[in-house]
């Protein structure tokens, strides 16, 4: 589907997506929905949390390590594609620094593709 990004670091691979919604409440909404299911699609062995904004979590279960972002508007979604630590993880995305950022506000600004069930298939290939 449109607005999904695969970025390569080293021999790791990451996907990222990002869902526009019409104002924050949505987004906040959605979000609420989406860290359930995301937390219940296998065994959750570490989690982060950032205490400045607890809509910013980084979960890592045994096949993948994912973060999941609110940004006023839209929800932000990044999922290894294979088994990472969570500093491994934020190496990583430090790393990519200037692309990442370039393919978060590029995909952004296609307003309106995504709603939650794209978000959630993201967490589980097989329903692609």
């Amino acid at each position: 589907p449109q607005g999904r990004r695969c970025v390569h670091v080293g021999q790791r691979s990451y996907d990222i997506e990002v869902a526009a919604f019409d104002d924050y409440r949505q987004a906040l909404h959605h979000y609420f929905l989406i860290v359930p299911e995301i937390q219940e699609s296998a065994p959750l062995l570490e989690v982060k949390y950032d205490f400045m904004d607890w809509t910013n979590a980084l979960m890592r279960f045994e096949p993948f390590t994912v973060q999941l972002v609110r940004e006023v508007d839209k929800i932000r979604l990044i999922k290894s594609h294979q088994p990472v630590s969570i500093a491994r993880f934020e190496q990583d995305m430090q790393a990519q620094g200037g692309k990442l950022f370039y393919w978060i506000l590029y995909l952004a600004g296609l307003k309106n593709i995504f709603r939650r069930p794209l978000l959630v298939s993201f967490i589980n290939p097989m329903q692609i």
